[in-house]
C-alpha cells in the first residue's frame, strides 16, 4: 500500500486478496511438491496412508485432476506439521527411555557424580549461582583421570556432627562439592596434583589461584568437613595445618622475598573438608574476577589460622555465623579501604597501592613476609 512503491495497489482490496492468495497457493503447492516426491519428509506410515486414501480418486477428466491437486496442495502443510510434532514426541521418547536407561549420569547436574570428574579446589567453593555446576562448575575444574564406576557418589551427602553427645544435622554436601575430601583420604589417586603428602595433610595448588601464590592446606581427617567440625582434640592437628602453611608460605618468600602472605579458612566453605588458604597479599591473578572472589580473602569471613587456634583452645570449637552476606559488600582496598565500583578498578588501585595494611592485621600474626623484609624494615614494616 506504500505510494512510492512501483508496484503500489493504490488501495485496490480486490487485487490484493488475490495477490494474496496466488502467493499462498504457491506456496503450499511447493509443500506438496516436496511431500510427495521427498516421503521421508513424514515418517509415520500411517499419515502417509492417510493422505492417499483421502486424495485419491477416479481421474477421469481434468476437472477431476485439478480437484486432486487441489486437495493435496491444502491438506500437505497440514500435514508436514503433524508429522513433524509426532516425530517430536517420538524423539522425546526416545531421549526419555535413554535418561531412564542411564540414570543420573545423563544429566549436566549430574556429570559430576563420579568423584573422579569432581573440581578440585576452592574456585567452585565461592562459585557464582549463575555458573552452573560453574561450574563451570563447572565443568572446567575437572580432574584429569578416567571415571571409575567403583567411586561414585550420591547427588548430596549428608554429615553429621556431634555437639555434647548429641548427633546434630550437619551440612549437605552437593556432589561436586566432595573434590578435596576424595584427595585427602585418596591421596595416592591424585598423585599429579598433590605437592605434599602426609598422614595428617596433603598440600594442594588452588586450580584457580586468586593471587600470584596460593595453595590450599588439606586435613586428612574424615568427618573433619569445616571449622564448624572442630573441637578440642583437633588442636594439635590445627596446630601442624598451621606451620606447613608457614613453610610453604616461607618457601614462596625465598623465592620472592617482596611476598606478604595471609594464612585462614573461610568461615562457611562450599568444599567440603577442613582447608587452610595459603595466600599471597597482590591478589593479582585473572581468577579473581567478582565480589565473592575479593570479599572471602578481605573481610570477615576469612578467619585467620591463629585466630582459629586460639579460640579453639580458649572455648573448644569456633563460634560460625552466617557470614555469606558480607560476600556481597561494596569492593575496598584490603590496605587504604577505599571503596571500587568493580574488580578491574580495583585490581589496577592495589598494583599501585602502598597504603599500611589494616591495624587489626599484624606482622609475624596474621602477616607474613621474609625475614631480609623485616630485618630491613623492623618496626616500620607495616608501613610497607
Amino acid at each position: 500500500m506504500n505510494p512510492q512503491r512501483p508496484n503500489c495497489l493504490a488501495g485496490d482490496y480486490v487485487k490484493g486478496c488475490k495477490v494474496l492468495r496466488d502467493t499462498y497457493s504457491s506456496l503450499f503447492e511447493s509443500f506438496a511438491s516436496i511431500f510427495k516426491t521427498r516421503e521421508e519428509l513424514v515418517p509415520n506410515r500411517e499419515i502417509q496412508e492417510s493422505l492417499y486414501s483421502e486424495n485419491k480418486v477416479q481421474v477421469g477428466n481434468s476437472n477431476q485432476i485439478k480437484e486432486t491437486k487441489d486437495s493435496a496442495t491444502k491438506n500437505a502443510f497440514a500435514v508436514l506439521m503433524q508429522a513433524s510434532r509426532k516425530n517430536n514426541v517420538y524423539e522425546s521418547g526416545k531421549r526419555t527411555k535413554r535418561q531412564d536407561l542411564a540414570g543420573p549420569e545423563i544429566s549436566k547436574k549430574c556429570k559430576a557424580d563420579t568423584v573422579e570428574n569432581l573440581p578440585t579446589n576452592s574456585e567452585l567453593e565461592l562459585r557464582d549461582e549463575t555458573a552452573g555446576p560453574n561450574l563451570d562448575p563447572t565443568g572446567d575444574c575437572l580432574l584429569g583421570h578416567k571415571n571409575n564406576a567403583q567411586s561414585t557418589t550420591t547427588i548430596k551427602r549428608q554429615t553429621v556432627n556431634r555437639i555434647d553427645g548429641k548427633n546434630v544435622k550437619g551440612t549437605t554436601w552437593e556432589a561436586w562439592a566432595q573434590a578435596l575430601h576424595e584427595i585427602a583420604l585418596n591421596p595416592e589417586r591424585h598423585e599429579k596434583t598433590v605437592l605434599e603428602c602426609s598422614d595428617s595433610v596433603v598440600v594442594l595448588p588452588d586450580l584457580y589461584p586468586k593471587a600470584k601464590k596460593h595453595v590450599l592446606v588439606v586435613a586428612r581427617l574424615d568427618g573433619l568437613d569445616s571449622l564448624a567440625d572442630v573441637r578440642k582434640e583437633h588442636i594439635p592437628l590445627l596446630r601442624h595445618i598451621h606451620s606447613v602453611g608457614e613453610k610453604w608460605a616461607a618457601s614462596f618468600l625465598q623465592e620472592d622475598p617482596s611476598m606478604i602472605f595471609r594464612l585462614g579458612y573461610h568461615s562457611v566453605p562450599s568444599l567440603r573438608q577442613l582447608h587452610l588458604h595459603v595466600i599471597s597479599q597482590d591478589f593479582d591473578s585473572q581468577h579473581m574476577k567478582n565480589k565473592k572472589h575479593w570479599n572471602s580473602f578481605t573481610t570477615k569471613f576469612f578467619r585467620d589460622s591463629v585466630e582459629v587456634l586460639e579460640e579453639v583452645e580458649k572455648v573448644g570449637k569456633v563460634e560460625i555465623k552466617d557470614d555469606k552476606d558480607i560476600l556481597s559488600v561494596e569492593l575496598r582496598c584490603h590496605r587504604c579501604s577505599s571503596a571500587h565500583p568493580n574488580i578491574p578498578r580495583l585490581k589496577s588501585h592495589i598494583a599501585n597501592c602502598k597504603a599500611p595494611f589494616p591495624s587489626s592485621l599484624s606482622w609475624g600474626r596474621h602477616l607474613m613476609s621474609s625475614p631480609s623484609r623485616e630485618k630491613l624494615f623492623g618496626d616500620n614494616l607495616k608501613t610497607d
